[in-house]
């Protein structure tokens, strides 16, 4: 650029380094990127991921893996506006130029079929389900796909690589929710419920299951004798069926 580079030259010199060059990596400089890309012209409401946390990583096996260094499916955590959510995210990252330059690559890698569901922690168990059947229901006119062909350097099959991957997006996804490992359930829900100030009981007698403000349990449990109900007890950390139940209500002091 100082000695006259080429006219696109600071789209690449301004351009976030992912590395290494991983689904996760770049969800963790996702938010580096919605500034980059408004800097360029892209205006849009990206989401943004705060403290974001991966629990689990699946491989996302579509049409596109055989073109990507990674193509994986993120079950994530992460504080939004409105407070700890969570969700699936998934993105195939593709080396799509090399070029070496004084020891330094100077190429640049491509993201394709980048789609994510997320909710607020309570409420993701019960919502992945219909969130991810929107997720489905994309499909791509014939014109959307000249214009992929058009754009994308390697080639046409990519371009309809990509329109097919994302048509699949939804099964690659319930496929990841029901293989998940339950424990990360438990720590999910725990996250929000130390974020917000609440612990999870349950009634023993019913399996109803609440949150109650951190300290309410300790002086229920000392005077068990003065509340109507003497059933409730604290969900056990090994409670993932409890962890992974509707709230029923809430018990404030």
């Amino acid at each position: 650029m100082q000695f006259g580079g080429y006219s696109d030259a600071a789209v690449y010199a301004d351009a976030p380094v992912l590395n290494p060059a991983t689904t996760e990596q770049f969800f963790n400089t996702f938010d580096e990127y919605t500034v980059y890309a408004a800097k360029y012209g892209i205006s849009h409401n990206f989401p943004e991921f705060e403290n974001l946390q991966v629990l689990e990583k699946t491989p996302r096996n579509s049409p596109i893996s055989s073109n990507c260094i990674e193509d994986s499916i993120l079950r994530v955590i992460f504080d939004s506006e409105s407070g700890p959510c969570e969700g699936l995210f998934a993105a195939g990252v593709s080396n799509t130029m090399t070029a070496y330059m004084y020891n330094a690559d100077a190429g640049y890698y491509t993201v394709y079929v980048i789609t994510g569901i997320s909710a607020p922690t309570d409420e993701f168990i019960h919502l992945q389900e219909t969130l991810t059947k929107s997720i489905g229901s994309f499909s791509f006119t014939s014109s959307y796909i000249q214009q992929g062909v058009d754009l994308i350097n390697q080639g046409t099959q990519l371009a309809l690589d990509v329109g097919q991957a994302m048509s699949q997006s939804a099964q690659a996804y319930n496929d990841a929710w029901y293989n998940r490992d339950k424990v990360n359930d438990t720590i999910s829900q725990k996250r929000s419920d130390t974020t917000l100030g609440y612990e999870r009981i349950y009634d023993s007698s019913t399996g109803e299951v609440y949150r109650a403000e951190i300290g309410f349990f300790d002086e229920y449990d000392s005077n068990r004798d003065e509340y109507s109900n003497q059933g409730l007890q604290r969900v056990p950390d090994d409670g993932y069926d409890y962890y992974s139940a509707p709230i029923t209500g809430y018990v404030r002091k």
